[in-house]
């Protein structure tokens, strides 16, 4: 009777300890699922700090990919897109951020390698207006563009490219950053050199 009540408590630890393990696995498969995705949050900070608050001309874009799934922000001062940051004040400054509302939901502004086969799902424009009008000179806004794209090609996604700074020559650097299953990159892109290798 004894010895059974050892074994049973034996079993019980056994099982306690099998339980632990398995929660320790999986807490570790997600981890190591999370890494690619902590990378470029990592990288997107180290850029945050290489970049000064708010510079015309400069912005951030980062790039994150899971499987056949790509998502792509595109943090911006308001002015690279339109020349201006305070609330529109006439019809021609409320036709430019409607036309870069516009260019963004349906120009080619990013572009992937044709092999991947990435198709434009969803795209969005805050441009970020300041609440309250203001006629003061220090006035800026910071304007987020979205994108999402869905590649049916993945493994062979290898390039990002920006004809956005075609479109709009106001962009004169963007500091990029992007992350897979693979591993991270990142780079400075402008006019001359608007391509990211990605990983």
């Amino acid at each position: 009777m004894f010895a059974l009540e050892k074994m049973g408590e034996l079993d019980l630890k056994h099982i306690n300890c099998s339980m632990r393990l398995l929660e320790w696995g999986k807490s570790l498969r997600i981890a190591v699922l999370a890494l690619p995705f902590v990378a470029v949050s990592l990288s997107t900070a180290v850029l945050a700090q290489q970049l000064p608050a708010h510079v015309h001309g400069v912005a951030r874009l980062e790039l994150i990919a899971q499987g056949t799934e790509l998502s792509v922000s595109l943090l911006s001062p308001l002015d690279n897109w339109v020349g201006f940051e305070h609330a529109p004040r006439n019809a021609a400054q409320k036709a430019a951020i409607e036309k870069a509302k516009s260019d963004i939901a349906t120009k080619e502004l990013i572009a992937f390698n044709p092999e991947a086969l990435c198709k434009l799902k969803r795209a969005e424009f805050e441009p970020g207006l300041p609440k309250t009008h203001s006629h003061k000179g220090d006035v800026h806004a910071e304007s987020e563009a979205s994108w999402e794209f869905h590649c049916e090609q993945p493994d062979l996604l290898k390039e990002l490219r920006l004809p956005l700074f075609k479109a709009y020559p106001r962009f004169a650097k963007i500091q990029a950053a992007a992350a897979d299953a693979d591993g991270q990159s990142a780079g400075t892109l402008t006019a001359k050199s608007p391509t990211l290798r990605l990983p």
